[in-house]
């Protein structure tokens, strides 16, 4: 490419739309980099555990507990 030439290119579906859904791996990575270090590593762990089993939980106050900073 030429200096100052342009570039351009385009997504037909954004990454997480039902036709080109996000891998497990995708989420994860998401959650870690829009942390900004408000949870520790082991914290965001146990978030995800917790997440990943979500419709196993009998009280909504497991994953409320592990999202407090």
């Amino acid at each position: 490419m030429d200096r100052g030439g342009k570039k351009r290119s385009s997504v037909d579906h954004a990454k997480g739309h039902v036709k080109n859904p996000a891998s497990d791996k995708d989420i994860e990575n998401k959650l870690a980099s829009l942390n900004n270090g408000l949870l520790p590593p082991s914290r965001i762990a146990r978030l995800l555990d917790v997440c990943w089993r979500l419709e196993e939980l009998d009280d909504v106050r497991k994953l409320v507990f592990v999202m407090r900073v």
